[in-house]
Formats: structure tokens, sequence, C-alpha cells
């Protein structure tokens, strides 16, 4: 992956954020509580997520979410904002 596709990557995660009127906290407590619904509860507490967030939406040095939380995040954005 190069650094442009990491860039477009962190702005594309930002922008999904953003849209479903979410904060960097409400977005954190919503990977955790998907977690834990779907019977994968994490180690990491809201905090931890939170940084974890604001690195792969960094626009100086985005990181890729680990896979585990690729999977989070498709179960969060595949649902429309009722959560249906």
């Amino acid at each position: 992956m190069s650094v442009h596709d990491r860039h477009v990557g962190a702005a594309t995660l930002k922008r999904l954020r953003l849209s479903r009127g979410w904060s960097l906290t409400t977005m954190s407590r919503t990977i955790v509580d998907t977690a834990a619904r779907l019977g994968q509860p994490l180690d990491a507490n809201v905090t931890s997520v939170q940084r974890s967030v604001a690195r792969w939406e960094s626009t100086n040095a985005p990181i890729l979410p680990a896979e585990r939380y690729q999977l989070l995040l498709a179960h969060l954005y595949a649902r429309d904002r009722a959560g249906q």
C-alpha cells in the first residue's frame, strides 16, 4: 500500500465517521460495543480505541487498522444510521 493510498484511506475513514455524526469518543464506544455484541470483546478500553481511531485518521502518518478492527468497521458501516 502506497503512502497516497494510506492518506486516501485515512480521509475516507474520517469522512465515514463524520457522516454518522460521531465524535472520536462515540466512534470508539461504538467499536467496543460492536465487538461485545459480536461475541468478540476487545481487551482495549474506549480511551485506547480512541487513540487507535485517531491514528487511522491521521493526516500525517496514518496507519492501517488491524484485521480485527477492519472487520468491526465493516460491521459498523454496513448498517444504516438507524442500525439496520
